[in-house]
Order: C-alpha cells, then structure tokens, then sequence
C-alpha cells in the first residue's frame, strides 16, 4: 500500500504548499516514484505511476504543458506538480481544463519551495513504504508455510491488515516468455497496484519463485470479482496467453491463509494445464483433489497402471482404445454417442469395447468399477497429457 496523491496533498500541504488545480477525481492514484522532467525524453522509460515535477522550463506555453501532461497520462502517471512562480508565473485555464476533464492530478508548489528537497523528502517516503511492503510479504509468507506459528507475523501485519477479517489469495504465473521483458512486467504491476489503490483495497502483492501472489484482505465477492477481472483483461489481445491466476477461497483470520494460498496454487495449476486464463478454487470440482497432489509421481503411478494395458496396446497397433474408453466414460456407456463423436460405427464401438474388457480383465459394468478410469483420465488431464 503505497503514498498516494491524497497522501502528498494532507499530509505535506502545510511544508511544502502543495495546492490542487485540477484532477481532483484521480487523487487515490498510487506513487511509484519522482521524476523532474523538462522535456520528454526520460517519460518513454516510465513504468506507470510516476509523480512528476517540472519548474517549468521547457514548457513556456499552455499548448506544451498539454502535450506533456498527453505523455504523463498515455504513461498512465499519477500527477504533475508545477514550481511556479519564475518560469511558470502561472497555470493557463485551459491547462486546467484539461487536467480536470482527464481526472490527472495537477498541483503547484510556490517558488519559495525547495524542490530538491521536497522530491528527495517524498523519494525517502517512498523507499521506506516499499521496504515496510517487503516485510509485510515476508510476514504472509511465514504466516503460509508456518501456520503453527504465527507471533512474529501477527506482530508485523498488527495494524497494517485486519487480522480477524477475511483474506483471499490470488496466485499469477508468468509465462516465461516474458521473464526477459522486464518493462513489460513492471507495467502490469504497476496497473494492477493502481486500481488496487484507487478503489481503497487493503492488500499485499509481491512477487515469490516466478509468481505474482496478491493477498486481498475484507474484499467482498463483488470486489474479487471485479479485481480478477481487470487482472485477466491486461492479457486480452495477446498472441499468446502470458499470464494465468488461480483464486483462492475466502478464509476468515490470518491463521487460515494458507488454506488460500495452497487453494489458489491448485487454480493456477489447472489454469497453467488448461491454458485458461484464470480459474476460481470453487469451480473445479473434484479437479481440485487432484491439483492439491504435489507428487505428480503418483498420479502418474495411478494412472499407468490402470490404462497401461490400453497404451501399450494402441503404441503398438496405432489404436485408439484409451480414446474409445474415455468417450464411453464420458457419455454414460452410450455406443451410439460414442460412435457419432469419433465418426464411426455403432458396431465398430461394440467390438473396440469387448476388446477393452479383455484387456482391462473387466467389464465395467458396475458405477464402482468404472470410477476408478474415470478417475485415471481426471488425472491424465491434470498431468496435461
């Protein structure tokens, strides 16, 4: 949770005479960081977020303080502060205008002001927020892997997070593509924070082995809703799918959490598997049983050695009995709709199904003897064979 635009606007009105102009609507925008900018050159390596500062140098007229204040918000920035008073003797109506129709955040700052000093101070501000975030993420980590023990985090998150409330976890993984794009990456964080910030959520987001873990904190149904929603629409339009999350349940008390967290890892695995963009831990069924195994080796296990006799037999005669017993499964026993789904004879499913019994040594003609394989294409599924 970082310093936002209302923040620098209570909180240092008085020290540094900060005064709004316009964009008052966009004033929960987080700061990533400060720039001093008089021209447009370092504005193409911004990530998002950024507060920016001018004395107004570069920008003598309303028309190129609009066009700069286009860039600041094509860069999805947080605002402008302007040091009048010597180059800029005052802001142009229609700059404001403009700033307002755009909800951007314009704010002045006297001559008399230090602007060094003002940037350097809300910099500081602004390390010292990140490093409190690195130790909340760590506390959650511990509070996860070590749910016995729970003093050392509580004593962190203590006044940060309601503790007692309820907490979700959403899990994002990076497709490896983009590992080497850092811009990229950091673009989407940036987002993603920013419209956490600017509908108040209490959360943490960091990110742990290659993924993207947001911890949201007394959101409601409708609220994670909406946040997996925007988080899945900066992937819209993609050639290839980047990014896949997996939401975790609600859990209520911190001593929970990792009930979340290992719920929302199982997500991101069936959406990783799936190639689904996203996946909610209460809509997978008894997928979720089989995405919470961390040994893959015996659902492996499980299933070869229930199909074996079908794979070897199709490896050695280019067969498709494993498909045919699948189908049959899935359709209830049906030939007919087995045979309309692989273009075939009613017939011809008959005697592929006899020979599966001999096979397999059984007829399946009992609900729990055909359970198991049932089970073993679940997980030939999971395993994304």
């Amino acid at each position: 949770m970082s310093i936002s635009v209302r923040d620098v606007l209570s909180e240092d009105s008085a020290r540094y005479r900060v005064q709004l102009l316009a964009g008052k609507r966009g004033d929960q925008r987080s700061i990533s960081w400060v720039h001093v900018i008089e021209d447009s050159t370092i504005i193409q390596n911004f990530w998002g977020n950024e507060l920016a500062v001018t004395l107004g140098i570069g920008f003598p007229t309303a028309e190129a303080l609009i066009h700069i204040i286009e860039l600041l918000i094509k860069k999805r920035c947080s605002g402008l502060i302007i040091n009048t008073g010597k180059y800029i003797k005052e802001v142009p109506r229609e700059v404001i205008d403009y700033c307002d129709d755009h909800d951007f955040p314009l704010i002045t700052v006297p001559w008399e002001v230090y602007v060094s000093e003002m940037v350097k101070d809300f910099c500081m501000r602004i390390f010292e927020e990140e490093q409190n975030e690195k130790r909340y993420a760590r506390a959650f980590l511990q509070a996860i892997r070590t749910p016995e023990n729970l003093e050392t985090p509580r004593k962190i998150l203590k006044g940060a997070y309601h503790l007692e409330g309820e907490f979700k976890v959403f899990i994002m993984y990076i497709n490896e593509s983009m590992h080497d794009d850092l811009m990229m990456l950091r673009k989407m964080e940036s987002r993603v924070r920013a419209m956490l910030e600017r509908h108040g959520y209490s959360y943490c987001l960091f990110d742990e082995e290659g993924y993207y873990i947001l911890i949201l904190n007394d959101a409601n149904k409708t609220q994670a809703k909406q946040i997996l929603e925007f988080i899945t629409s900066q992937n819209k339009g993609a050639a290839d799918m980047n990014v896949h999350i997996g939401e975790g349940t609600t859990v209520t008390g911190l001593e929970d959490i990792h009930k979340s967290f290992i719920r929302a890892r199982a997500a991101t695995r069936m959406a990783i598997i799936q190639k689904r963009r996203s996946v909610s831990y209460g809509e997978m069924g008894v997928n979720s049983i089989f995405y919470n195994v961390e040994d893959e080796g015996i659902l492996r296990e499980y299933y070869d050695k229930l199909l074996e006799p079908l794979l070897s037999y199709d490896k050695k005669h280019q067969g498709n009995y494993a498909e045919t017993l699948r189908l049959y499964l899935e359709y209830g026993g049906s030939l007919q709709a087995v045979a309309q789904e692989m273009f075939t004879h009613k017939n011809t499913v008959n005697y592929r199904m006899h020979k599966i019994y001999e096979l397999l040594g059984t007829e399946l003609e009992t609900a729990s003897k055909r359970f198991p394989y049932e089970m073993a294409f679940c997980i030939k599924d999971v395993l994304g064979e």
